[in-house]
């Protein structure tokens, strides 16, 4: 079985396990908490340090209109009852916060803007590795999972940035200037939720039919009901005439 095909069954076997888009208070939690800590973090660190201004400027240009378009994503997803759109918003926030809190680690640190953009490289890519990596050992050769014990093996090799950057939490407090990489590691194991987040965005396009039908087998149920109470109303009044 080749990569492709693999990733193709890994990708799918992880939406089978999805149930709906993104909850609405993970949503708002991203929407009013994460997001405006990395977004004025951005603004207040990252402003005074040696990241040229440009930079800066259309950091804080970009974000705010990431916001204003989550903002927006959120509304219509309540106005359609659509969670395809606030799962999207997500996603967007998801992407600003990766690409900026290099940035104001780094800035907080003192660090360099070549340092900042191995950062960068090392958050986007690290989601394509630890898929093939996950593709090609947790899948047996017809497609299925293979014992949990081994798989949690695997898993593990994933959180290895995570782990990392643990190490480093001494040394930022015995040395300083080692947060960093704590953070870092963090980052890059964090960074998989851009390629999971699509099993729930998705979500609600893919199940549409589904919500459909729901929404009218409760439509049915609650106009019986309302007949049924109706008729019970009718028969009472009936016997009182009597």
């Amino acid at each position: 079985m080749g990569l492709i095909e693999r990733l193709r069954i890994l990708l799918k076997k992880q939406q089978e396990n999805i149930s709906g888009g993104v909850p609405y208070w993970g949503v708002y939690s991203g929407l009013l908490i994460l997001y405006p800590l990395v977004y004025f973090g951005f603004l207040i660190i990252v402003s005074n340090s040696i990241v040229p201004n440009s930079l800066v400027s259309f950091g804080i240009w970009f974000g705010g209109i990431i916001w204003l378009l989550s903002i927006l994503l959120v509304a219509i997803s309540h106005k359609l009852k659509n969670q395809f759109y606030s799962s999207l918003a997500v996603f967007f926030m998801a992407v600003y916060g990766f690409l900026a809190l290099p940035f104001i680690t780094t800035a907080s640190e003192g660090g360099t803007l070549r340092f900042i953009v191995i950062q960068e490289i090392l958050i986007f890519i690290w989601p394509l590795i630890s898929y093939v990596i996950l593709a090609l050992f947790i899948l047996d050769d017809k497609g299925n999972y293979i014992d949990d014990s081994q798989k949690i093996k695997y898993m593990h090799l994933i959180y290895l940035p995570m782990y990392l950057g643990s190490l480093c939490i001494p040394f930022n407090i015995l040395l300083g200037n080692f947060m960093r990489f704590v953070f870092l590691g963090f980052e890059m194991t964090m960074s998989n939720s851009l390629i999971l987040i699509w099993s729930y965005i998705l979500y609600p396009l893919r199940h549409k039919d589904d919500e459909v039908v729901d929404s009218t087998v409760q439509s049915r149920a609650v106009n019986a009901l309302n007949d049924t109470l109706q008729d019970k109303h009718f028969d009472k009044d009936e016997i009182k005439e009597d």
